[in-house]
């Protein structure tokens, strides 16, 4: 379970990294600058999900659901307060501001954390095409070469 709310963002071992931030769900264990940040089992949970769905919008309604359960439908100030206590903790534990905009809130919809920084090996992609090739290869098309 641990792993798959993880998402794709995490390394082999199950920690997930924005910036300064490390979040470790196996020791349940989030750190900034290599400070443990002391969250409530609340917090970590909500955080866990926003740094699950990174770049992506995150619905009140889909945090209540996630970290309260479908009993606490309609209870939204509940996700406010909540990630207005992480989001604090955050600051404080990370006075040059790195993580200022980690957490932003999309008024009236939720909130959206911010994408992990890719590296530049990342961003490019794969190659699709090489001066090298003839020209760019197809799936299930042999070539004559």
């Amino acid at each position: 379970m641990l792993r798959r709310a993880s998402g794709p963002a995490a390394d082999a071992g199950g920690r997930i990294a924005v910036g300064a931030l490390v979040m470790d769900p196996l020791a349940h264990q989030v750190t900034i600058h290599g400070e443990v940040v002391p969250l409530t089992p609340r917090e970590f949970e909500i955080l866990a999900v926003f740094l699950a769905h990174q770049g992506r919008l995150v619905t009140r309604g889909r945090l209540l659901r996630a970290v309260w359960g479908q009993a606490y439908q309609g209870e939204h100030h509940y996700v406010h307060v909540h990630v207005s206590k992480l989001r604090r903790k955050i600051a404080a534990a990370d006075p040059a501001g790195e993580l200022r905009d980690l957490v932003t809130a999309e008024p009236g919809v939720g909130y959206r954390v911010r994408a992990r920084k890719r590296r530049p090996a990342e961003e490019a992609g794969p190659r699709r095409y090489s001066p090298a090739l003839p020209g760019p290869r197809r799936p299930g098309v042999l070539s004559a070469c």
